[in-house]
């Protein structure tokens, strides 16, 4: 009796090790499948994006991209074929930290830049297509409204400095320390840039004079002998 409890134990585990590997191979084959269709669509993507030769179907992608984004839209095609390998390769795209910290920053930018071009009138010009699109110009007539001109510049900029940090996973004081040893090694490499140059201009100039003293030492010398005579 323990025996057959014992194989039924062990056929059950082969069992189940063998129904994880069947559900991990198809869930990869579906992130794969996934995965190309996702880059299928970024090149068609890109196609409208940047040319006119889509058809139909690329001039209304064109436009859907361009007013939702805006200028973003040359970025999308990108981000399609970022996530098209994420998909194949790591078997999914989980949204983390950096995920986010990406989208802040592009949200942020785009706002950003709707604000500079069109801060009398954020909205309206987004939904005629201009500027950041739909997005940005909706964030960008909030903080207008909330936070004023002045303001809105230093919000957006904080929310663009958080999500670099958060995209590029690296803490505010490693990125100080970073452009501190950073500008301190600019600083030496020019310095001793400066000390080449004075060095090799000082050799050029001895260089240039050596024929002269050698042609005056010859007529001193001819003087000399001369006088003698």
């Amino acid at each position: 009796m323990p025996e057959l409890l014992k194989k039924d134990k062990t056929a059950k585990r082969r069992k189940d090790y063998q129904t994880d590997i069947d559900e991990n191979l198809i869930e990869k084959r579906k992130n794969e499948i996934i995965g190309i269709l996702i880059l299928a669509f970024a090149a068609l993507s890109a196609i409208s994006i940047f040319t006119n030769t889509a058809g139909l179907v690329g001039r209304k992608m064109s436009e859907i991209y361009f007013s939702i984004f805006g200028y973003g839209s040359y970025v999308i095609p990108l981000i399609l074929i970022v996530w098209a390998i994420a998909l194949i390769r790591l078997k999914g795209l989980s949204i983390n930290s950096r995920v986010i910290g990406f989208i802040l920053f592009y949200i942020s930018s785009l706002t950003l830049i709707h604000t500079y071009q069109y801060s009398k009138f954020p909205l309206e010009s987004a939904l005629i297509g201009q500027g950041g699109g739909i997005i940005a110009g909706s964030f960008s007539w909030v903080c207008l409204k909330l936070f004023g001109y002045i303001g809105s510049y230093v919000v957006l900029a904080a929310i663009i400095l958080i999500g670099l940090l958060l995209w590029f996973d690296v803490f505010l004081i490693s990125l100080f320390q970073y452009l501190k040893s950073s500008i301190r090694s600019i600083g030496k490499n020019f310095s001793l840039f400066l000390q080449r140059f004075k060095r090799k201009k000082s050799t050029d100039k001895k260089e240039r004079e050596e024929p002269y003293h050698d042609l005056f030492e010859h007529d001193n010398n001819v003087y000399d002998l001369t006088e003698k005579e």
